[in-house]
């Protein structure tokens, strides 16, 4: 997914990326996008972007927005890669954590493309993969939070530091673990309630994944696409700020 760019950030309205029609059908896209999650790599014999960018004449903010399918390699006519496209990746991204995806600066110069769905309507098409990207993501989160919680109370058990106020809980020690005093419980109960309670949200929002694929009541599928819509950016936000 190709949608930020260095000085739009979230405000996708105000994109630079354009796409140029050509006679024959495809697009000529050309700007740089940033934070591309596996942008570049050698693990497929081709990658496939899904660019955001603007027509000539578009409409002003994401109402202008179109999207369109950038491969690495044009594939020939029979399927078979052809090509290398005038996509490259500009340079690597240094991230604190998830090394083993490379996340990429991309310069697309006159790079064929194809459009995918209705002019205008690139946004629409993009959240169908942004929102299971969301929810991935904040998954993510939640793992991360739980692999935190899980590393705070073995080291809580065996840092020593002071005395419980209670009496003395390790007489062999010359200070107890640090998991006696209150205020290190205090913390890692908060740390436990707020992953059990993202826990509790995600299957619930699973569930009403399910019931607004399969519910046969229409109106339950609605209502359930409706809460889907609202709780997705929440867990995302919400277990990756639990995470870190």
């Amino acid at each position: 997914m190709c949608l930020t760019e260095a000085h739009a950030g979230t405000d996708l309205g105000i994109i630079r990326t354009r796409a140029r029609p050509l006679d024959d059908g495809t697009y000529r896209v050309t700007g740089q996008k940033i934070f591309i999650t596996a942008g570049e790599h050698d693990l497929t014999a081709n990658i496939c972007h899904l660019v955001l960018a603007k027509l000539p004449g578009a409409a002003e903010g994401t109402r202008g927005i179109s999207m369109f399918l950038v491969p690495k390699f044009v594939p020939n006519t029979d399927g078979s890669l052809g090509a290398r496209n005038g996509v490259t990746c500009g340079s690597i991204e240094h991230k604190m954590g998830i090394k083993g995806s490379a996340t990429c600066v991309l310069n697309f110069d006159e790079a064929v493309g194809y459009l995918v769905g209705d002019e205008g309507k690139g946004m629409r098409a993009m959240f169908t993969m942004m929102n299971s990207a969301r929810l991935g993501v904040g998954i993510q989160g939640l793992g991360l939070a739980t692999a935190s919680y899980h590393n705070a109370v073995t080291y809580a058990r065996e840092r020593q530091q002071g005395r419980s106020l209670s009496g003395v809980k390790n007489p062999e020690g010359e200070a107890d673990p640090i998991i006696v005093h209150a205020e290190t419980r205090r913390s890692l109960l908060a740390m436990r309630a707020f992953i059990e309670g993202a826990r509790a949200l995600s299957t619930w929002t699973g569930m009403l994944i399910d019931q607004e694929l399969l519910d046969p009541d229409a109106a339950k599928r609605a209502e359930a696409a409706d809460l889907v819509a609202l709780l997705t950016p929440i867990i995302k936000a919400l277990f990756t700020d639990l995470g870190f």
